[in-house]
């Protein structure tokens, strides 16, 4: 029920139902990996490991030029659209998501450290629509309480409730 596989790496939320939100449609719109609803929040995580072995040499390199870029990162603009697909995608399907959303982004690429990582959450938060609400003329809310880069092993630290494994 609630065990994913992404990539070479298993997440398990035991009881929590896991939507595979990156299933590709005919109507262009993509959308983050997957999305878990916790008591008090959604959590829509996309994983980027750039460490597999099996993901060939070029295409790791373009991910590590384009996350390299100063101004505009085409990388953080790429997440932006994810995010933004899946919101669409779900207030398509009439799915609302009344709880604060976090965006975590788990980014395994070794050679980034904490200060890097910190800097692409708070450079990520300028490619999200940060708060939509109704009072301003929206008909629905949307409020994302949390945006962060993170790596597996800070996921472990930070959420042990939801271990993952991988695949060997």
């Amino acid at each position: 029920m609630g065990k994913i596989t992404e990539g070479r790496y298993i997440f398990d939320f035991g009881n929590i139902p896991v939507d595979k939100a990156d299933i590709p449609t005919y109507n262009g719109l993509g959308g983050v990996d997957f999305i878990i609803e916790l008591k008090d929040r959604y959590m829509f995580i996309e994983v980027k490991d750039l460490e597999n072995k099996n993901v060939p040499p070029e295409n790791r390199a373009e991910w590590i030029r384009r996350l390299t870029i100063r101004n505009d990162n085409p990388f953080l603009t790429d997440l932006g659209v994810k995010f933004k697909d899946t919101i669409i995608r779900n207030w398509a399907k009439n799915i609302e998501f009344n709880k604060p959303i976090w965006f975590i982004v788990i980014l395994q690429l070794y050679k980034l450290d904490a200060r890097q990582k910190a800097k692409l959450s708070e450079d990520l938060s300028g490619k999200l629509p940060t708060c939509i609400l109704e009072r301003k003329g929206f008909k629905k809310n949307i409020i994302i309480k949390r945006r962060e880069v993170i790596s597996i092993e800070d996921w472990k630290n930070k959420y042990p409730e939801f271990p993952i494994q991988e695949i060997i």
